[in-house]
């Protein structure tokens, strides 16, 4: 399933740099299963955590300020999806600090959703 999340926010990034060219977007390293033995990804993952990646921040990140919010955060999820607690958790902690938060399950949700805030910029 997790492809399949990916597969969507690959044509969703793909469309915003088509459009938004002169605006960026970011991602997070974010649920994936790394090769090697279990002492390999013991080291990755604990070096990754040190670097400061925290588990359930949303997928993807358009770091600008519209006259409502500080950016907006985009966990991108299949139409079956479900967000974690500690997603849950982190939309809610960004949310406080005044960032605009939603989930989109396809590409028709991220235009509105991203065209919709930048309207505010």
């Amino acid at each position: 399933m997790k492809r399949d999340e990916d597969h969507i926010q690959e044509t969703c990034v793909r469309w915003y740099r088509l459009v938004y060219r002169d605006k960026m977007i970011t991602s997070f390293p974010a649920g994936y299963v790394f090769g090697g033995d279990a002492t390999k990804r013991a080291i990755l993952g604990k070096r990754m955590k040190d670097m400061g990646y925290m588990k359930g921040v949303p997928d993807l990140f358009i770091p600008h300020a519209n006259r409502f919010y500080h950016g907006m955060f985009i966990e991108m999820k299949t139409p079956k999806g479900r967000l974690s607690p500690e997603q849950k958790e982190s939309i809610r902690r960004l949310e406080s600090e005044n960032y605009k938060c939603t989930v989109c399950r396809s590409l028709d949700e991220f235009m509105k959703a991203v065209n919709e805030y930048m309207e505010d910029i």
